[in-house]
């Protein structure tokens, strides 16, 4: 395992879903408790990106680029509040969620992200993103799973 002097900080997914939200909070507990920054990582990627089509066509990328600012500054300013001495970092990724992730893990002690909580069998398997995550990761992962 690396050192802080190394890594030393604690990254969390966020897409402003419950599931992020509930990942978000344990990051924070964690960050605090450990003495790290958090660095909470949104990333957009638009479906027609995948077809080729210039991002530009799709939407005005500073329309995604300040929505995605805002709803993440919403969902980090309590923790702003209520921990004002925790260094929180925000990384915008104009990306996929897996590779922003996996380019976060290269500087973090761990990853955190969310899961949508399917139950039964389906409760069983990780979702796309925390699967892939967990197998290229440079660093150890948490899934926060919402309570049964």
């Amino acid at each position: 395992m690396n050192t802080t002097t190394e890594r030393g900080v604690i990254a969390v997914g966020v897409d402003g879903s419950d599931s992020s939200e509930k990942a978000l909070i344990w990051a924070v507990e964690e960050a605090v408790q450990r003495g790290y920054p958090l660095e909470v990582v949104h990333a957009w990627y638009h479906p027609g990106q995948a077809a080729g089509l210039p991002l530009a066509m799709l939407t005005d990328p500073q329309v995604l680029r300040d929505s995605s600012q805002a709803m993440v500054e919403r969902m980090v300013s309590p923790w702003r509040e209520k921990f004002p001495d925790l260094e929180i970092r925000i990384r915008l990724a104009e990306t996929a969620p897996v590779p922003a992730l996996v380019g976060a893990s290269r500087a973090a002690e761990l990853v955190v992200v969310g899961s949508r909580g399917h139950g039964g069998l389906a409760g069983l398997m990780l979702g796309s993103v925390s699967n892939a995550l967990a197998h290229h990761s440079e660093c150890p992962v948490v899934i926060v799973r919402p309570p049964s």
